[in-house]
């Protein structure tokens, strides 16, 4: 479809859209409310109660009264087609009728952009219109209707946005140039359509819903009222901004349950912050708009425990007053009591000496009685599930989470309560907003920590002096709630990453290999092109022993990530036994958290050290099988823990007695890798699968003479910094250099034996000199080999 052929389509709408254009729906209700009341105050004066009789003011009231009944029908007249739904253009035709009959047949851009739903959109997107009108002046084409096709679809509102950008290249690269994707370009524009009609749609009291949910003056009075209640209970409601349809499958089943002749009780049961009290409102909901008559008379009402349990002071008080007030519930005979924690109640009950299970049973058998109970899935499994006698008076009903459609489009409608301080949100900041929640708070829950970051976000705009929320606002609260950068590289840090390779040098002799790999992975990884659903990197470090393995992985924990404490290092040689997986992810017998679970929820960023890989058990490479893969875990909870902000590195001495002989023979280990990793599983050190897991396997060289002095001349300027803040000034040569390389040569440790070396002989003759006195603060010292040979 092109835009002549939408225009044709959209014809009809036209008179009602040039009305819109003209004169605004706003005006109008502006103009009618004012024409009411004025009709009001006309009326009540010439009725005479105030003021005597006039005929004058009776000609006004009628005046004010007849303009305000052309307002009325005006605006029927503009509702008759504002939602009209047509099977061509669908809901959104009046929006779209607005922008293409306002739109210049040589400039559809310009026409959307400037249009009135175009302009909202794009502050939607958080694009400031300053922007908008330098691209509109300093563009070098515009698109026609001729070169304008709308992209095919279920939806030709959504098409006819999507064509606009992907027509229009300077367009397209304008929103691309300020970090808003097409997808979320298309989904700003849906939702803020969605606002407008909404925000009209308020206003419309004759709709169906508005009708139904006035409730009928002799309902209540067929039933008997639960004084009981009043003191501990409260009205279920139902938030004014809330998604219609979330947990739409869940609040069926519940509507079921409830309609059974006797048992009519449910539990719902999910984690935390799943959304099981909105099930109820969903429900709650649907009754209301009439779409369960079954249930049309019910209501819902909220046990309050903290209050009741405030008014009993032991088990006997407690079963007379409960007993008592479910009476009145039953005997009332239309109300759904929700008891929205009842292991809490359970256990309350339990402390003040109440078998309160006797006291529910009786009435949970009944059909006089509706209970609807909650609980999170792990309290439900420790205080319900024994209980075999009350739990068969309830249907279980699992609340699953919602997926991020859902999600997104809850957050869509609640972001309305920031928007009453006269906060705008932008669409990319909820869609970053539901991300970051996704990647760097795993475990948490989706919907409610989205929200958490929304808010936050707003308060950062605020604190800058904008009323506008954006994307980056939202990063930068998931930045400092989880320590994990994010959105853009700043300054300071792209310096760092792209010399990263040389910073590490500076602490690493060799192993270019190494350093190479781990620093283009962290590249990968912050610039956002890598698999967000692994671990930033991972890294198996082959080699003998103090070869630079252990001391690469803190080198990038300190260049990188900013501090050496940023090593999470683990010693897998510890956790070789059989209850070594136990020990990592948590028992439940001792209560423990786990060390692996522990120091990942502490730390998401940074580097795990793995050290002495080879040397831990089967059940925990199983274990790390998992994480390579997909960067999750579960502990013993059944809660998942996240290490996917990591880089992890394992290292292993396995095959260096080949790495020896590669070396003794001339041929360079790198290049013999895969000889190396066929005798690792030959050996059945590790499994195919595992290792095919890691980002790099990295064969770590044995250091030859002039590594070792390099080595060494780099441990010996950490000792110089030492004794810097101590006030004295080592002089370091290449004679020194030389004789402890020399003295600390070790072919089967490494470079290990050289802080061995430096110990015993530079640092001892500079003890012997301080306690002396010979060396005093201030004063400067360099040594000879014959120096040190005396030592």
């Amino acid at each position: 479809m092109n835009l002549k052929e939408l225009k044709q389509v959209l014809k009809p709408l036209h008179p009602a859209s040039l009305m819109e254009k003209n004169f605004p729906h706003s005006s109008r209700v502006l103009f009618r409310n004012s024409f009411g009341a004025l009709s009001i105050i006309f009326f009540i004066l010439s009725s005479g109660v105030i003021v005597a009789a006039n005929s004058k003011i009776s000609g006004l009231f009628l005046i004010s009264l007849s303009i305000w009944l052309f307002f009325f029908l005006l605006d029927a007249y503009f509702y008759s087609f504002y939602f009209r739904v047509d099977k061509t253009t669908g809901r959104f035709a009046f929006n779209l009728a607005d922008i293409v009959f306002s739109t210049s047949p040589n400039d559809v851009t310009g026409g959307f952009l400037n249009s009135k739903l175009g302009k909202e959109i794009v502050r939607r997107c958080g694009i400031d219109r300053n922007s908008v009108e330098d691209f509109l002046l300093s563009r070098k084409f515009k698109i026609s209707e001729n070169n304008f096709e709308i992209s095919s679809g279920r939806s030709v509102f959504k098409g006819f946005i999507q064509g606009i950008f992907q027509s229009d290249g300077e367009f397209r690269n304008f929103v691309l140039s300020h970090h808003i994707t097409e997808g979320e370009f298309i989904g700003a524009s849906v939702w803020t359509a969605l606002l407008v009609r909404e925000n009209i749609e308020r206003k419309i009291w004759w709709s169906r819903e508005r009708l139904l949910s006035v409730r009928g003056i002799g309902q209540e009075w067929s039933y008997g009222e639960a004084y009981l209640l009043s003191r501990f209970g409260r009205p279920l409601v139902i938030p004014e901004y809330s998604t219609p349809g979330f947990h739409a499958e869940e609040a069926r089943l519940l509507e079921l349950s409830l309609l059974r002749n006797r048992e009519s009780n449910a539990i719902l049961v999910g984690s935390e912050g799943v959304g099981k009290m909105e099930v109820l409102e969903e429900l709650a909901r649907q009754i209301k708009r009439g779409d369960s008559r079954s249930l049309s008379a019910k209501k819902f009402v909220v046990f309050d425990l903290s209050v009741f349990s405030a008014s009993v002071k032991d088990g006997q008080e407690f079963d007379g007053e409960f007993s008592a007030l479910l009476g009145q519930v039953a005997r009332a005979g239309n109300i759904i009591f929700i008891i929205p924690n009842l292991p809490a109640l359970l256990r309350f009950a339990e402390s003040i000496g109440s078998d309160i299970a006797s006291t529910l049973s009786p009435y949970l058998a009944s059909s006089d009685l509706h209970v609807v109970a909650v609980s999170e899935t792990r309290d439900y499994e420790q205080y319900i599930e024994p209980l075999a006698d009350l739990r068969q008076h309830f249907e279980t009903i699992r609340v699953h989470p919602a997926d991020e459609d859902t999600v997104m489009s809850l957050l869509e409608r609640n972001v309305k309560e920031l928007e009453n301080n006269g906060i705008v949100v932008s669409y990319p900041a909820v869609s970053s907003a539901i991300s970051s929640a996704k990647k760097y708070f795993i475990g948490d829950p989706l919907t409610d920590t989205a929200e958490d970051l929304l808010i936050e976000a707003s308060l950062i705009a605020q604190s800058d002096g904008r009323n506008i929320v954006l994307k980056e606002d939202v990063l930068e609260a998931a930045e400092s709630k989880s320590g994990v950068p994010t959105g853009i590289v700043r300054a300071e840090e792209k310096e760092k990453l792209l010399n990263l390779e040389s910073l590490l040098h500076t602490r690493i002799i060799g192993q270019n290999e190494a350093v190479k790999a781990i620093s283009d992975a962290v590249r990968r990884a912050r610039s956002g092109i890598g698999n967000e659903n692994r671990p930033l990197g991972s890294f198996l470090f082959l080699g003998p022993t103090g070869v630079g393995k252990t001391e690469t992985a803190k080198a990038l924990a300190e260049i990188f990530f900013g501090q050496d404490g940023r090593v999470l290092r683990l010693d897998m040689s510890e956790y070789r036994t059989e209850d070594s997986l136990s020990r990592l992810i948590g028992d439940n017998r001792g209560g423990s958290p786990g060390a692996l679970s522990g120091i990942l929820r502490e730390h998401q960023f940074g580097v795990l050290l793995l050290d002495e890989f080879e040397k831990t058990s089967p059940e925990v490479l199983d274990l790390f099988l998992q994480i390579l893969d997909e960067g999750i875990f579960s502990d013993v909870r059944g809660e998942l823990v996240s290490a996917r902000n990591v880089v992890i590195v394992a290292t292993s001495n396995a095959g260096s007695d080949l790495i020896f002989n590669l070396v003794k023979t001339g041929k360079d280990p790198a290049q013999n890798e895969s000889q190396i990793i066929e005798e690792l599983i030959k050996r059945n050190i590790f499994k195919p699968e595992l290792l095919n897991r890691f980002d790099g396997i990295i064969v770590f060289h044995p250091l030859d003479d002039q590594k070792l002095k390099e080595v060494a001349k780099l441990q010996l300027k950490k000792l110089v910094w030492r004794l810097k803040q101590k006030g004295i000034d080592l002089i370091i040569n290449d004679p020194l250099v030389s004789f402890i390389a020399e003295r600390g040569k070790d072919p089967q440790f490494g470079a290990r034996p050289l802080n061995r070396a430096i110990q015993e002989t530079v640092e001892q003759a500079i003890a012997q000199k301080l306690i002396s006195g010979e060396l005093k603060p201030g004063g400067r010292i360099e040594f000879s080999p014959e120096d040190l040979k005396k030592i």
